[in-house]
């Protein structure tokens, strides 16, 4: 029943989601986001919308938006009466407490096994096992907020006579608000620290292979996973076997699943790659096996969102160039790194529009404004 249920809500989630029109959700997030942290947030989340829809990724986007918000809202469902419990009874805190711990401190992959027993591969999964891993922040922050209330304070609400529900609801909660929504705000980013895996993971089938022969296979290994959605905990389930069958090399078979066990064993995580600089990001990822500094380029560009990207081994922007610059040979390395000089630091932009470019000509005067 839970895992239909579960089901039951993506689905129309996510057709509801998609139904919309692309104008009404990003007014809506302009709206709300600007009711929430003002005029500048509003333009910012309008912004970032916008930007993921106009590289083609709008579908995408959504349906990763769903899948983080069901696992968020459960999280909080979840974490927000237990932290309460904890707060209000000592033995609960003493009990949950190496429950916590343990959940903090194994790597996500470890209880995945055990979910993938009870909800088979697909989007309940991946649910469940993102809700066990965000759930702690706002169990023990809820807690600890309820806790910092002042003795007194509650002691003054007893003796006008209010009962333990009124003092919970109108004098702890709203006294603890500050700690329970940083704790909302940790299980958000924990939440959406499982993205960047899939990122990856897309980047090492692309590898030495071209873009129609790349989109062919990752189809066929998005066949492989319930609703078509890659996850880390679908891909991780899939044998070699399934995975050479989707077209998969042997090689890029074990390069994918040498990547989770970095993912699992903690040596490359989510959050540590969105703090570093770039070039801190390529020296990490290239230290796993298969992947390559392209790889890494492209999680920048695509996972990362970094301004500043320009992968010059790359065929495609290659090809996009010499057909630029009206050039009879493919242009090199030194030659791409003089072009892109003067478009620091958003050479990520000019990598968008040259690729774009493949797809049709450019727009009369780019070629002229270039030189």
């Amino acid at each position: 029943p839970i895992s239909y249920a579960i089901k039951l809500v993506y689905g129309y989630l996510e057709d509801f989601v998609l139904w919309l029109p692309w104008p009404f959700i990003i007014l809506g997030s302009f709206i709300v986001s600007t009711k929430i942290g003002g005029v500048s947030l509003g333009a910012f989340c309008a912004a970032g919308l916008f930007f993921m829809g106009s590289m083609g990724l709008w579908e995408a986007s959504l349906a990763t938006l769903v899948i983080i918000t069901i696992a968020v809202v459960l999280s909080i469902l979840f974490g927000v009466p237990v932290g309460i419990a904890c707060a209000r009874n000592d033995r609960i805190e003493l009990f949950v407490r190496p429950i916590l711990d343990t959940m903090q401190t194994i790597p996500i992959f470890v209880y995945l096994v055990p979910v993938l027993v009870l909800f088979g591969i697909g989007t309940t999964a991946a649910i469940v096992s993102t809700v066990i891993y965000a759930s702690p922040p706002v169990i023990r922050l809820t807690n600890l907020g309820i806790r910092q209330v002042s003795r007194e304070v509650v002691e003054a609400s007893q003796s006008y006579g209010a009962t333990p529900a009124q003092t919970l609801l109108k004098v702890q909660l709203p006294l603890a608000r500050p700690s329970i929504m940083m704790g909302i705000n940790q299980t958000i980013m924990m939440a959406l620290a499982n993205v960047i895996f899939v990122a990856l993971i897309g980047s090492i089938i692309q590898q030495q292979i071209s873009m129609s022969a790349a989109a062919a296979i990752q189809k066929r290994v998005r066949g492989l996973c319930p609703r078509g959605r890659v996850t880390a905990s679908g891909i991780r389930a899939l044998s070699p076997h399934r995975l050479r069958g989707a077209g998969l090399s042997r090689a890029k078979v074990q390069y994918i699943l040498n990547l989770a066990e970095h993912f699992a064993t903690r040596r490359l995580t989510a959050p540590a790659l969105r703090r570093m600089p770039d070039d801190e990001v390529i020296a990490a990822t290239t230290a796993v096996k298969g992947i390559g500094r392209w790889t890494a380029e492209m999680l920048l560009l695509f996972c990362l969102e970094r301004p500043d990207v320009w992968p010059v081994d790359d065929l495609g922007l290659r090809k996009a160039v010499r057909l630029f610059i009206g050039s009879d040979e493919m242009p090199g390395a030194d030659t791409l790194q003089d072009l892109a000089e003067p478009w620091r630091p958003h050479r990520s932009y000019a990598t968008w529009y040259l690729w774009r470019s493949l797809e049709g000509p450019l727009m009369p005067g780019i070629a002229l404004s270039a030189s």
